[in-house]
């Protein structure tokens, strides 16, 4: 028979992995570090020929450069634009030109077909640049249940900082020739 007394309790803090964030720099569990730059994207097909070739180009030099460990992630979710498609309909009833009135629903019908035809996405992107202390080992930090960390978040933070500030500084400056804001 179940005892309610004898639930398994546990939250989501013991399934995520960062401990802290301090000064920019997220802390994980098991003693490592990383700061995660978010960045926009550029549509490459908009490019013309030339400007994908010299995208390209710095593209690769950016890799090239690289001497460290990054980590790119590409979140992609589906956008929900229903309250667009509601603010669309609240400036239609508002608008006495019949004209307009006539643009803005057509509008209106032209986003909702194209939203149930295809996936509208947001994408969202991320680069990580990760730390471990190359004198300690990462598995002696895992806490295992509800046991403290047993490692100064701070000081953690602090050392990987001096680390991982100019990697951030030197990906940010590669990211700019691309026209990429991080």
């Amino acid at each position: 028979m179940f005892d309610p007394r004898k639930a398994i309790k546990s939250s989501t803090q013991e399934a995520v992995e960062i401990v802290d964030i301090v000064n920019g720099v997220v802390v994980l569990k098991d003693g490592s570090a990383a700061i995660v730059l978010e960045t926009n994207a550029i549509n490459f097909d908009l490019l013309s020929e030339k400007e994908q070739e010299a995208m390209t180009f710095a593209y690769g030099q950016l890799l090239n450069s690289l001497s460290f460990p990054l980590q790119i992630v590409v979140r992609s979710k589906r956008k929900d634009v229903s309250a667009y498609l509601t603010l669309l309909k609240d400036e239609e009833g508002k608008c006495k030109n019949p004209q307009l009135v006539e643009q803005i629903r057509r509008y209106r019908s032209f986003i909702e077909t194209t939203v149930t035809k295809t996936n509208v996405l947001e994408k969202k992107f991320y680069l990580a640049l990760p730390y471990t202390d190359p004198g300690t080992s990462a598995r002696q930090f895992m806490p295992i249940g509800r046991k403290k960390i047993s490692f100064d978040t701070k000081k953690l933070a602090e050392k990987s900082a001096t680390i991982l500030n100019p990697r951030r500084d030197h990906l940010t400056r590669l990211l700019a020739r691309l026209s990429l804001q991080a």
